[in-house]
């Protein structure tokens, strides 16, 4: 039998009464994104404790390069337009062309363009997690060039190095993530990503914001200085990460896929579902001609139309000149 809350003599004398409050953990429990895919969730006897699956912790950590991507882009064009940075490589003239700060921000683009061609083969190789480790100390050690620069070309030998690590692992982080999802939350894992690289230019900003006051050359070296740092603890971590169950399938290794499932915390339901749509997605792929056709079929050209819509109207909103052209 329920009782009624009990009203004190203070609340009955001001008029009010209480509102009953829901416990914090039955709250947490209606989350999806936390609970979601994972049967232990659902089974387990302590029903006010709430159990954040593996997949969803090495979904945020691998995250964490999307966060070094959005932070080179959003504090790469604070710090072209510091003082002290044009003090420093342009003492004569004391402030910067705009020819040289287009090839300084734009550097770091042309090689990762370039790398990113090799990283789908290489993941292909060496794995997913083996080919986000290597991408994330290159990325390190360029970023490490250009902090540590003299002379104006060493800045642009490290961007362009920075450049080359981060063509390998922000692919890779990507298709990282979407494999080790089970089907049910791949969407909401996917957009963690995005999430990250958003955050990473936010903080780019407000980093070169606050160390745009410091009249030394710390000023802009410190932020190339924090990501170097974060992309080391990035690499370092990346070997401990579960392997995708899906490229251990496409090497062969069928028992260490079934492990590595389990590592990650994904019921068996969701992984016999995940792996049939994987089965099905591997009959139906042809060559690289028959899939582009596909892009076109009937019912299709218009879903195709509208992503390249999409694309070129976010690039013709000038985003770009938002994000790069920045003025402290």
């Amino acid at each position: 039998m329920e009782t009624e809350p009990r009203i004190t003599e203070a609340e009955q004398e001001g008029g009010c009464s209480p509102i009953p409050q829901p416990p914090i953990s039955s709250l947490l429990r209606r989350l999806p994104f936390l609970t979601r895919g994972s049967q232990r969730a659902r089974d387990s006897p302590d029903s006010s404790s709430v159990h954040v699956p593996n997949y969803v912790w090495c979904t945020v950590f691998t995250a964490v390069g999307g966060f070094l991507f959005g932070f080179d882009t959003g504090s790469i064009g604070p710090v072209t337009v510091m003082p002290q940075f044009q003090q420093h490589f342009f003492k004569t003239g004391g402030s910067i062309d705009p020819t040289t700060q287009g090839l300084i921000v734009s550097s770091i683009l042309l090689t990762a363009s370039l790398a990113s061609l090799f990283s789908g083969p290489l993941s292909n190789r060496i794995s997913r997690t083996r080919t986000m480790a290597l991408g994330a100390i290159v990325f390190a050690i360029g970023s490490a060039v250009a902090c540590a620069s003299g002379p104006l070309a060493q800045l642009f030998l490290g961007r362009c190095i920075a450049g080359a690590g981060e063509g390998l692992f922000l692919s890779a982080i990507t298709v990282y993530t979407i494999e080790i999802a089970p089907a049910s939350s791949r969407g909401r894992l996917g957009s963690v990503v995005q999430l990250l690289i958003t955050m990473g230019i936010a903080s780019g900003y407000f980093v070169c914001y606050g160390t745009s006051r410091i009249h030394t050359s710390l000023s802009w070296r410190f932020p190339l200085g924090m990501q170097a740092t974060v992309a080391a603890i990035f690499a370092a971590g990346c070997p401990f990460l579960p392997h995708s169950p899906r490229w251990l399938h496409h090497v062969g290794r069928h028992a260490d896929a079934r492990a590595a499932w389990e590592k990650l915390g994904v019921s068996a339901a969701d992984v016999e579902k995940t792996e049939e749509t994987a089965e099905r997605e591997e009959t139906r792929r042809g060559s690289f001609w028959d899939e582009t056709k596909q892009m076109f079929k009937k019912g299709i050209r218009g879903r195709t139309a509208l992503g390249v819509f999409l694309s070129a109207m976010q690039q013709a909103s000038g985003i770009d000149g938002v994000l790069y052209a920045s003025f402290l």
